[in-house]
């Protein structure tokens, strides 16, 4: 299911990061409950095949994997929004954000100058995610300002220091943390 927001202003952002927090607090609470009862490989099964979590925009019941999927990437999606308020601050702009999208960007300008687009992972070059993103981004020629804005655990200077290079156009911005929820 597709879900779209807009945010005009960073306030906005706190509020959906909260509404995140406490679907993701009720799906573990219910799982931690549940996984007492099981032992061993019943409790992955629960974990990847059964609807024991919770959608973190929502709350509809989905499996723990895409609860964890898409709980962080919502989380990069908001923490870009931030970010591109704060390099566009003299603008009065308002940003599109689709969770769960499949076609378009994860994040627009309402007006489509600016484009974005947001992942979560590992490593930043598994499944050449990254490239991907990147080469989709740099597609946009209708975009003036170009985006893509992500979070993963292991760093990769040089594969950044590549990919900017060949692609000029987009600025490609590894997040440190998300917010108050990194640890």
């Amino acid at each position: 299911m597709d879900k779209q927001i807009v945010i005009v202003n960073p306030k906005e952002i706190r509020m959906y990061e909260n509404r995140i927090m406490s679907n993701t607090r009720i799906a573990i609470a219910s799982l931690q409950e549940q996984l007492m009862r099981l032992e061993g490989i019943e409790a992955l099964r629960l974990m990847k095949f059964t609807k024991c979590g919770g959608d973190p925009f929502t709350g509809e019941h989905l499996n723990l994997v895409e609860q964890i999927n898409q709980t962080f990437t919502y989380l990069v999606c908001l923490e870009a929004v931030r970010v591109l308020m704060e390099r566009h601050p003299d603008r009065d702009i308002q940003y599109v954000v689709s969770f769960g999208s499949k076609n378009g960007f994860d994040v627009m300008s309402r007006d489509g100058s600016i484009v974005c687009d947001c992942f979560a992972a590992v490593k930043p070059d598994r499944h050449g995610q990254l490239i991907r993103q990147v080469r989709k981004v740099s597609g946009c020629m209708e975009a003036k300002y170009k985006y893509v804005v992500f979070y993963t655990v292991e760093k990769k200077p040089a594969l950044l220091q590549r990919i900017q290079l060949k692609y000029p156009d987009v600025v490609v911005i590894p997040l440190e943390g998300l917010g108050e929820f990194s640890s």
